[in-house]
């Protein structure tokens, strides 16, 4: 389990004596739960063990997505795992999307709603379907408007939506993004899934800080929701049911973050005037040439911001602003924040556990 590398990291900087035991409400080995020399415990909880769990008098923090009645939860922020993939997929050359999810999972309900709400804010309608019998999901998927962009839940769950897409033939129709970053999952699948990466060696590393504090006698809030990381892009997310000279614009776009020496620049590599690929991208994304190059350019810029700590000066100069002023100019023209105003308010975001200031902005 990944989140076990975090907690291991915290317990080895800590001289923690770590002791990993697989337990369920039925083992014999729940017994050291009461053992003396046991001072607390992080556990990946589900009911109906968790009501036990908080009543054995020492401190306990959960670190899964699973709901966990009264225990201290550290886990990943479902709802902006939902905004952070609308994000992506609208910024594809796509005008439907789409949720598959499952049913009484508190951590599909949320991803639903973040995923939605992104896109409602931007205009678009969210077809859904909370369900698993693979029938009801063949049809679904035949009868959804192509090309469409498609949440699923979890990784397990988008992997068989990509083996349903091979069986009927629109692998190439359908932009499909997980939730987990399982490599082992989303490598060896067909094609290999794009995925939002939870950072879940982080949520263990929280997890293993937040039951320090309480062994310390410290206050802790009982839920922190970490704000995800990217969506890491493989091949079930680029589409060939899109015009062909868009899509080739559009990756030179994205590789080079937007910086492509502008429309005249970008029109040496695409054979059509600037006419005609001004009105294929129109009809196509809904957008200008020139909107959705900076809007690649403040995607990068607002990555290097969430993930760096290089001088505001610097990223402008990385993301081809001529200066720190433009490039401040711009984003707040863009989302309403400066780049400053931005990077605290994620860095906030992270220290709380309780926004996603990234999908926000």
């Amino acid at each position: 389990m990944r989140a076990l590398s975090g907690i291991s990291g915290y317990a080895l900087s800590h001289n923690w004596l770590l002791m990993i035991e697989q337990i369920s409400s039925k083992s014999p080995s729940r017994r050291i739960w009461h053992a003396d020399e046991i001072d607390g415990m992080l556990v990946g909880a589900i009911a109906p063990v968790d009501f036990e769990l908080a009543e054995l008098g020492r401190p306990v923090v959960n670190f899964t997505a699973m709901r966990a009645g009264q225990l201290t939860t550290v886990c990943p922020d479902d709802q902006a795992v939902g905004r952070r993939a609308a994000e992506y997929l609208m910024a594809l050359p796509l005008r439907h999307f789409a949720f598959l999810g499952q049913p009484d999972r508190h951590y599909s309900i949320d991803r639903q709603a973040g995923f939605t709400q992104a896109l409602e804010q931007r205009g678009y309608r969210c077809i859904c379907l909370v369900t698993w019998p693979a029938n009801e999901i063949r049809t679904w998927l035949e009868q959804l408007p192509k090309p469409v962009g498609l949440l699923v839940a979890n990784d397990f769950e988008a992997a068989g939506v990509l083996r349903l897409c091979n069986q009927l033939r629109i692998e190439k129709q359908i932009a499909v993004v997980g939730v987990d970053n399982d490599l082992r999952i989303c490598e060896n699948s067909h094609p290999p899934l794009s995925s939002v990466d939870l950072h879940i060696e982080a949520v263990g590393f929280e997890a293993a800080r937040t039951l320090h504090a309480m062994l310390q006698g410290q206050s802790v809030a009982r839920v922190r929701a970490l704000p995800p990381g990217e969506v890491v892009e493989r091949d079930s997310t680029r589409l060939a049911a899109m015009d062909p000279e868009v899509s080739r614009a559009l990756t030179i776009i994205r590789q080079n973050h937007g910086q492509v020496g502008g429309v005249e620049g970008l029109l040496q590599h695409v054979p059509l005037t600037r006419r005609t690929l001004e009105r294929r991208f129109r009809s196509t994304i809904g957008r200008t040439i020139q909107q959705e190059i900076e809007r690649v350019r403040l995607d990068h810029a607002r990555l290097l911001l969430r993930t760096t700590s290089l001088p505001i000066g610097e990223v402008a100069a990385i993301c081809g602003y001529n200066s720190a002023s433009w490039f401040s100019r711009a984003m707040r023209a863009e989302s309403g924040l400066t780049p400053s105003h931005y990077r605290r308010r994620y860095r906030q975001a992270v220290a709380d556990g309780v926004a996603d200031a990234g999908a926000s902005a």
